[in-house]
């Protein structure tokens, strides 16, 4: 990770901002510089300047961490509550579907475009991202903006998760009411009265209730959520406004407190105040009831805010005017609200597009709804963590996920690492074309495409061609013709190499692969066999010069398998796990069989002192196998083995620092 890149840049304040409307986010006066310029002082560090360059853009996406993909479809606070994917999915069928090709689009697009050559955001652009990404909602009316006379919409002041008003930011709800006077004036006084109107929203015993509410007087509860006598008496002035239910209920509940024993009419009713504040603190909504302008003037306004956003990227702009630019457009556009649902997700990934056109990586969001409703140094924070976030992941080192957002990879559910191999080809991990005919020998191919392997497929390594050829073969059954159709055309541009991982592979029993080079975070969906995390059980799979050895930090499981001339150095096996497998070594320097019985030994069992029949069991099965000729040993191997088990307790010593040092 690149600390402190994007991070500690100084505030900038209303008088310099375009947020307001009233001013731009940066100089626009300026022609558009391609090259970099440089001011050079005495003690003064360079100033960079930011440029199209879709190029670099697309190279650091493409290098984005395949298991950290669907990062880029959800953002961390959801993950992190729901520990995957599937529940959002549930909740919205087809939603990770339509996202993936809104990344797809956004791919192109940047494709399309040329080094130097700024990105134009138009509004053909931005309709055709949200017939994208919210095709698979009748209620969002994709690819269209709103028509009707101005619709109610919610916009959430924190995560939903965070549903307690201190989490409120009364700042960006005060520069959110300039914002919505300024369009309203723009189009003449009789339309202010369909300005947003902010609410508050209360969940009610039937039902949610909306009080209205100010920017103000938020902040009033926000000072005084701490006292609840001056909380409620805050509160009860805004209930006046909305003399129902709710209003009734919090006065029957501070009514009842000064009945029956009058001595403790005191000790009641705070105990009353105290329930009171807690009840509002905790069950207001974290959004605000707005409504958006009318219909007929939703594109004028939009069309005024991709005026400036164009202006600004055309413009020479240093790193912290363009996240200002980038932020505050996002935000304004997602005030504005231009579609009937999915304005969020679509704007979203405008962002991702504008990043990636100027060269930087994807941001990893943890709660985009910061762009909405916060102040301008809010979110131009934020920006800058999700791409230190990313910097983070893309500079990591670890064979396995990364805790991000409180949430790992490897915790997640099983769809979550299907997500990750539909991912991969999106983001275009899946190219051979930039291989150079120089470099096929020592190149280290990776393919991350989804083969269905059937019975008795053989996967070689010996060139791309064979690699193609195998899968095309086994896809003879249950298959459809666009999965036929997509092996036909990879095939011109596979180019021999070694294949460093394998995604998303799905072996039926008797397949064959034959040397492959499995390497860390490779997810194998095995038949008879399978599991949900790590999919590191092979079983009645035939190996042949296959290396498990950068699989170390798993436990394997090849029970019925068949291994030939495998390389297992640093890997992790049980003794479970390799029931009823066969394993044999003709090549005369094989470090095999001594690498695989020493990890036996070691990781079996804690100790293996106080399983002595264990350990005869096991000395019978070494001469066992020496002696059907399934293990083929020099006597110094079998020599060094021997000795391994006899000294159980050692090993079981050594086995634990091992796994340790692993973990």
């Amino acid at each position: 990770m690149i600390s402190g890149i994007y991070s500690g840049a100084p505030a900038f304040h209303a008088e310099s901002s375009d947020f307001t409307g009233n001013s731009d986010c940066s100089d626009t006066s300026k022609p558009y510089k391609r090259e970099a310029t440089l001011v050079s002082h005495r003690k003064v560090a360079p100033i960079n300047r930011v440029t199209s360059n879709p190029k670099t853009g697309l190279e650091r996406l493409k290098k984005f961490p395949t298991t950290e993909l669907p990062r880029l479809l959800v953002d961390g606070c959801l993950l992190s509550r729901e520990k995957g994917v599937e529940a959002y999915e549930k909740r919205e069928p087809g939603c990770l579907k339509n996202l993936m090709a809104g990344w797809t689009f956004i791919v192109n697009s940047l494709k399309s475009l040329k080094a130097g050559e700024p990105p134009v955001i138009t509004h053909e652009f931005l309709l055709t991202l949200h017939s994208i990404v919210a095709a698979h909602l009748e209620r969002a009316n994709a690819g269209h903006y709103i028509s009707e006379q101005g619709a109610f919409y919610l916009v959430p002041l924190c995560h939903e998760k965070h549903n307690e008003i201190q989490l409120f930011d009364p700042a960006g709800l005060k520069e959110a009411e300039v914002i919505h006077k300024g369009q309203c004036n723009w189009y003449g006084e009789q339309d202010a009265m369909k300005k947003a109107k902010f609410q508050l929203r209360l969940h009610g015993e039937k039902g949610n209730i909306y009080i209205p509410i100010t920017a103000q007087e938020i902040e009033v509860l926000i000072k005084h959520q701490d006292n609840p006598v001056v909380f409620h008496s805050c509160f009860r002035v805004l209930l006046m406004k909305y003399p129902g239910p709710l209003k009734a209920f919090y006065d029957d509940l501070l009514g009842s407190s000064s009945k029956g024993d009058s001595k403790k009419v005191l000790e009641r009713r705070e105990k009353a105040l105290n329930k009171v504040s807690e009840s509002v603190r905790k069950n207001v909504a974290a959004h605000i009831k707005s409504q958006t302008l009318c219909g007929e003037f939703i594109k004028d306004c939009i069309s005024d805010i991709l005026h400036r956003l164009n202006l600004a990227m055309n413009s020479d702009l240093v790193e912290e005017d363009f996240f200002r630019a980038v932020s505050c457009s996002i935000a304004k556009l997602e005030l504005v609200h231009p579609f009937a649902s999915v304005n969020g997700r679509t704007f979203t990934l405008l962002l991702q597009y504008l990043l990636l056109a100027h060269g930087y990586p994807p941001a990893t969001l943890e709660m985009p709804e910061l762009f909405s409703f916060h102040e301008r140094e809010v979110m131009v924070n934020a920006l800058k963590k999700g791409l230190e976030s990313s910097e983070k992941l893309l500079s990591s080192s670890s064979p396995s996920s990364e805790e991000l957002h409180n949430f790992k990879a490897v915790t997640a559910d099983p769809s979550y690492f299907a997500l990750c191999m539909a991912m991969t080809d999106i983001v275009g991990k899946f190219d051979f074309l930039d291989a150079k005919e120089e470099d096929i020998d020592s190149s280290s191919v990776t393919t991350e495409r989804e083969f269905k392997l059937h019975h008795n497929s053989v996967l070689r390594r010996k060139n791309g061609s064979d690699l193609a050829a195998a899968c095309r073969q086994s896809l003879m059954e249950g298959v459809d013709q666009s999965q036929h159709d997509m092996l036909n055309q990879i095939n011109p541009n596979l180019k021999q190499g070694r294949l460093q991982s394998l995604m998303g592979v799905d072996l039926k029993q008797g397949a064959c692969l034959k040397g492959i080079n499995f390497s860390s975070g490779v997810t194998l969906n095995i038949s008879q066999g399978q599991l949900l995390k790590g999919y590191d059980s092979f079983k009645n799979v035939e190996f042949e010069r296959c290396d498990f050895s950068h699989l170390g930090w798993q436990t394997m499981s090849f029970e019925g398998s068949k291994l030939k001339d495998c390389l297992f150095s640093g890997a992790s096996l049980s003794w479970e796990g390799i029931k009823n497998a066969s394993f044999s070594f003709t090549d005369p320097g094989s470090r095999t069989f001594a690498t695989t019985i020493e990890l036996l030994v070691i990781t079996a069992l804690p100790s293996l002192k106080d399983f002595p029949d264990e350990v005869q069991r096991r000395k019978q099965h070494l001469k066992n196998c020496e002696r059907i000729g399934v293990l083929s040993l020099s006597s110094d191997e079998l020599k060094k083995s021997q000795e391994i088990v006899e000294n159980s307790e050692k090993s079981a010593a050594a086995g634990a620092e091992l796994m340790k040092g692993r973990v």
